[in-house]
């Protein structure tokens, strides 16, 4: 919002019952996603989607469908947003201590992407110190300004 852009915050309905989503549900979660976007996108110049773990899929399943340019922030990806990244590109993020991405996902991103790894950060990008938690959240609202602004 400090940047001019409307928010809308998607929140799927295992995050509102506070459950876990199970993988097989992915397609249903995006399939709901994309009916929720698709009536407002075109009402739009620039779409930016920050999207998080396996929320990263669903980003790149929705916007695949949309066939609209978006800019995407990838937080903590899992393994099966690769090939979204490598269609879309965008920034990623991801923490060294992540079990669910690292090195090996990384090296099958291609060049053009802005890979940011935060040192220690696990998958939620925090660590076990408050204060390079803290540091942290200064660095993605950072990475934040720097694609709204772009």
């Amino acid at each position: 919002m400090q940047s001019g852009y409307d928010v809308l915050m998607l929140e799927y309905g295992y995050q509102a019952a506070r459950t876990e989503l199970r993988r097989s549900e992915v397609p249903t979660v995006a399939e709901e996603s994309y009916e929720s976007v698709k009536p407002i996108v075109g009402q739009y110049e620039q779409i930016v989607w920050i999207s998080k773990s396996l929320g990263t899929v669903i980003a790149g399943s929705v916007h695949e469908k949309l066939g609209v340019p978006v800019k995407h922030i990838f937080l903590t990806p899992v393994p099966e947003t690769v090939p979204y990244i490598n269609k879309f590109s965008g920034v990623v993020v991801y923490g060294t201590k992540d079990p669910a991405f690292g090195e090996e996902q990384e090296k099958q991103i291609q060049a053009e992407n802005r890979m940011i790894r935060i040192a220690d950060a696990n998958h939620a990008l925090e660590t076990d110190d408050v204060e390079k938690s803290i540091e942290i959240l200064k660095q993605l609202a950072k990475v934040y300004e720097d694609v709204l602004n772009s």
